[in-house]
């Protein structure tokens, strides 16, 4: 898959992005509203494992319930796929041209890797319907970089698990929008042990690209998962969602998005090389690296609606780009949220506007944040070939407001005095995205790190989960994880 180069553009005002950003993610969202609230996150949260003292509510205490599975329909059946032939009796095709809502696809008996399809989408207007592989790693299937892989026209939950869908595309022309590089839905999406990578919407048109890997209008849901590689792209209109691109809200646990992007030419923008996500927001456990779009390189979280939920704990978001912004690059925030014990760093913002905001964290305007122990620092704005930091900030006349308490973090603009006990531009000395154990890429603290013991927090494990104590030495680190047990002592 080939990455668009950067497109020259003036970059619209802050109120006037902030307007089309609610305009353009509020699309088609307004006859959705009401089913969206269809995919709970109680399905993955126990809330009553969250902390009593309300100092860490998405920390590892979360318990998940794990059966991704949703509830089948009385007699619902399972279809066994005994080939990897694109059609024909035995294959996924016929497989899910008899299945009906409620009914399981099972794959776990093929010995074939990868299923390409040479006569289009699989499409299915059954409104439940799970496809269970044998692992990500072990199955693919793939849309021959001609056709996406699954459409889903349903109103139910599409539950992908144990593969990998790959090389999707939707091209579009005219004013037709293109959805969906890969997966389609109409409903939920349900990710588990399951990948989307190397996928392209793209719109030649005057439509706009959404979800380059995956758009599922009503909610989508992930467990070790990995969204990877995909892109939007539209001539003329705003694009979002490289990686993926909902209306409906996200809960994703131990999960990576990593190298997706978002492109529109023709004066528009696009936004949210990770992920656009309308509706209530819970990330933990999470990583958002390498990602890039003209403007936000990572997640968009653009909260829709009185009462909507902004939370990520115990992540990492770092090196993600926007080429041509002023409203930040690793995390957009467009509604009240709650961010703990997590690490966003290393993003960069390139604009010429010569105006700094926040390059790892935008708040929008009037946008309250808490944040906890968490490390907001050594992101940077390019201005021109001047890097300026730029961490944390909100636009000019905002009120918005830094709440929380035991964080880290360097730049930040146009907000009122933070809390008191915040380490203010200061190194905090970290490792690069490596694999320190884990299911996700993390950033350990080094030797002598102010972040060693100076943070907060009550849940069991850091980023890495279960083995991987939230605690280590005299007290919790600020930010993803905790360093080494040495170096947590004060040795080294």
């Amino acid at each position: 898959m080939h990455r668009h180069r950067k497109r020259t553009f003036a970059p619209p005002s802050l109120h006037l992005l902030a307007g089309s950003l609610a305009v353009a993610l509020a699309l088609g969202a307004a006859s959705g509203a009401a089913a969206a609230t269809a995919l709970s996150r109680d399905e993955l949260l126990d809330r009553a494992g969250r902390a009593s003292d309300g100092e860490n509510p998405l920390a590892e205490q979360w318990k998940l319930r794990h059966p991704p599975t949703p509830p089948r329909p009385q007699g619902s059946v399972t279809h066994l796929v005994t080939n990897c032939d694109d059609s024909g009796a035995g294959s996924l095709r016929d497989a899910i041209g008899d299945a009906a809502s409620g009914d399981t696809i099972d794959l776990r008996g093929l010995t074939c890797s990868t299923i390409t399809l040479t006569t289009g989408a699989l499409a299915t207007g059954v409104d439940d319907l799970l496809l269970v592989g044998p692992g990500m790693n072990s199955l693919s299937i793939s849309g021959n970089n001609s056709s996406p892989v699954l459409v889903h026209l349903g109103t139910g939950r599409l539950g992908i698990e144990g593969l990998t869908v790959i090389d999707g595309a939707k091209y579009t022309s005219g004013s037709a929008n293109a959805f969906g590089g890969c997966v389609y839905s109409q409903g939920g999406v349900r990710m588990v042990d399951a990948g989307a990578k190397y996928c392209l919407a793209q719109a030649d048109g005057t439509g706009a690209a959404r979800g380059g890997g995956v758009y599922a209008r009503l909610g989508a849901e992930m467990l070790d998962s990995v969204i990877s590689g995909n892109e939007v792209r539209a001539a003329s209109a705003f694009s979002a969602g490289g990686g993926l691109h909902t209306y409906g809200g996200v809960v994703a646990k131990y999960s990576i998005f990593r190298n997706n992007a978002a492109y529109s030419s023709g004066g528009s923008s696009g936004m949210g090389g990770a992920a656009s996500i309308a509706g209530n927001v819970a990330i933990g456990f999470v990583t958002v690296h390498g990602n890039s779009a003209e403007q936000i390189g990572g997640l968009v979280l653009f909260g829709v609606g009185a009462g909507t939920n902004l939370e990520i704990a115990n992540s990492t978001i770092t090196d993600n780009t926007a080429t041509d912004s002023a409203v930040g690059s690793g995390v957009f925030i467009g509604r009240d949220a709650i961010i703990s014990n997590s690490t966003i760093t290393g993003n960069v913002e390139a604009n010429s506007s010569h105006t700094s905001y926040g390059a790892g964290l935008f708040v929008a305007y009037d946008v309250d944040v808490d944040l906890r122990s968490t490390i907001v620092s050594g992101n940077h704005r390019l201005d021109d070939t001047t890097s300026v930091p730029s961490d944390i900030g909100t636009p000019t006349g905002s009120l918005s407001v830094v709440g929380g308490s035991h964080n880290l973090i360097g730049a930040a603009a146009n907000f009122g005095p933070m809390p008191g006990d915040t380490l203010f531009d200061v190194d905090p000395r970290l490792g690069p995205l490596a694999n320190n154990g884990g299911r996700t890429p993390t950033m350990l603290p080094l030797p002598h790190s102010i972040a060693i013991n100076a943070g907060s927090g009550s849940g069991d494990y850091d980023q890495r989960g279960l083995g991987y104590p939230r605690r280590v030495g005299a007290g919790v680190d600020i930010g993803a994880i905790e360093s080494d047990v040495l170096f947590a002592d004060g040795f080294d």
